[in-house]
């Protein structure tokens, strides 16, 4: 969060925060947090598909449609 304070909308910060936010069980912000950071412009779609942070997330239809918007 402090991080995002001095960086708004950095797509990198967001990405980490979708992890600690899954791991914490908060899916769905997980999933919006990943969003905006796909939306920002965040294009690694190896590290969404293999991030063990991201695990809660797997099988979500949502995180599925991100990663694949994200790249090959």
């Amino acid at each position: 969060e402090e991080a995002l304070a001095f960086a708004p909308g950095e797509p990198e910060l967001l990405f980490r925060k979708a992890g600690f936010q899954a791991r914490q069980g908060s899916t769905a912000q997980a999933i919006d947090t990943l969003r905006l950071a796909v939306d920002g412009g965040f294009r690694e779609a190896e590290r969404i598909r293999t991030d063990p942070n991201l695990d809660p997330l797997r099988g979500d239809p949502r995180f599925e449609a991100l990663a694949a918007r994200a790249g090959p």
